[in-house]
């Protein structure tokens, strides 16, 4: 158990997310990324996990780290908005929302054709949550005209 590292990951996102306990989140991310710091997936948990211990600097590099591990990852970009959400640094949130929304446009353009006729539908379910992940979906299906 001390080395496995798939292991203390489950128990940093248990922490993490169901007991929101920080303090041993952090010590089962910090026990992995010891290990293994190449791991996109790890990455952003550890920068889920110090945005919410407040350590906004140190959050972004894990991130940015972890978009550099996998450019193509929709998820990991979505939780550096997040994280700029949580900073509140407005001018950068917004340039990272538009440039999310520009890389992906393709993909997105994709799933919207697939789905022609429940496009609209799709895009005013998903402009009702309050994530700018799911305005930036949105608004690739507003501003194509399907």
């Amino acid at each position: 158990f001390p080395d496995d590292i798939e292991a203390h990951l489950q128990l940093a996102q248990i922490y993490f997310n169901h007991y929101q306990d920080i303090k041993n989140a952090l010590k089962m991310i910090k026990v992995i990324y010891d290990k293994k710091s190449d791991d996109s997936k790890i990455n952003t948990l550890y920068a889920l996990i110090l945005t919410a211990d407040g350590a906004f600097d140190s959050a972004l590099e894990k991130i940015d780290l972890a978009i550099n591990l996998d450019e193509n990852n929709l998820d990991t970009y979505l939780r550096k908005i997040y994280i700029l959400k949580c900073i509140g640094n407005n001018e950068q949130y917004v340039e990272f929302c538009n440039f999310v929304r520009e890389k992906f446009s393709d993909k997105i353009d994709y799933y919207v054709k697939k789905s022609r006729k429940s496009c609209v539908a799709i895009g005013s379910l998903a402009s009702i949550l309050p994530q700018c992940g799911f305005s930036v979906i949105s608004s690739s299906l507003y501003s194509r005209k399907w």
